[in-house]
């Protein structure tokens, strides 16, 4: 792996998985309790929990750079 990110949050996200598909994309997977930045850049994509005091899951697909493609729940 070329890179490496750190998303940003108030709380813990927990990673679970990653995959890499055959173009080199990169799919995480994991948890998180609060509003999370899933974007590496300067640019923000947020996500936010349903409901506060729970987690969500969610799955990030980045470029085989390391930018987001995009992030869901």
């Amino acid at each position: 792996m070329a890179w490496a990110y750190q998303t940003s949050s108030t709380y813990s996200v927990e990673g679970i998985s990653v995959a890499v598909d055959n173009q080199g994309y990169v799919y995480t997977t994991g948890n998180f309790k609060t509003q999370t930045d899933f974007d590496p850049g300067p640019d923000v994509f947020n996500l936010d929990v349903v409901q506060l005091g729970y987690s969500d899951i969610y799955i990030t697909k980045m470029t085989p750079g390391g930018q987001l493609v995009w992030a869901k729940k």
